[in-house]
């Protein structure tokens, strides 16, 4: 088995062609920052249907946060040491070509990227999939209010996996499993699930 990539090792060629189609990722983002208010990246994962490591690195923002991201293990100065996204777009770009993409929020999450991540297969949002069964409906913008990654582990009952909430390895192996769940859950039960809790974000 080859070594999950780590920040000194930000590409493994050996799951071109290899391995499944799916690929599940999650960003994580520093606050609005600046005149701009603008969001910048500070962590990435990329895993597969089978929750092996494909990427895994934090992200350097280009300047110090300082404090902001220290609780989570992601403190300014360590940020500032690792790769920044431009450097590690080009191996994202050649890990996901011709595989279908999965985010929790796809919209936001590829727009981070300069090429909008368009060698992939598809860019999939699974909130998207997943919100007629937790979301409210709003008539006025015909569609569903968007569940967070944790009210679908609520509403599931999936026991959330270990590490740190808001890291992008833990959100990464949440929404493989709430994925997993929509994949193995027919049409059906999932209605009656929908229907038979009660719950604040229904």
């Amino acid at each position: 088995m080859t070594t999950p990539i780590t920040v000194h090792n930000l590409f493994d060629d050996s799951f071109i062609g290899t391995r499944r189609e799916l690929i599940f990722a999650d960003i994580e983002f520093s606050y609005p920052e600046g005149k701009e208010q603008r969001r910048h990246v500070i962590e990435i994962h990329l895993e597969d249907q089978d929750g092996y490591p494909l990427f895994s690195s934090p992200i350097n923002p280009g300047f110090d946060l300082g404090s902001k991201f220290a609780r989570k293990g992601l403190p300014g100065s360590f940020l500032l040491e690792c790769p920044r996204l431009e450097d590690v777009e080009p191996a994202i770009n050649r890990l996901v070509d011709g595989k279908h993409l999965i985010f929790w929020g796809a919209k936001t999450d590829r727009s981070m990227f300069p090429n909008n991540l368009n060698t992939a297969r598809s860019v999939i949002c699974a909130m998207e999939r997943f919100a007629p069964l937790a979301g409210e409906y709003s008539i006025t913008h015909g569609n569903y209010t968007w569940p967070t990654l944790q009210n679908a582990l609520e509403l599931t009952g999936i026991v959330p996996p270990e590490g740190i909430v808001h890291r992008a390895a833990t959100d990464t192996a949440a929404l493989r499993l709430v994925w997993q769940w929509m994949e193995q859950t027919s049409i059906p039960e999932l209605l009656r699930a929908a229907s038979s809790r009660d719950n604040d974000f229904f």
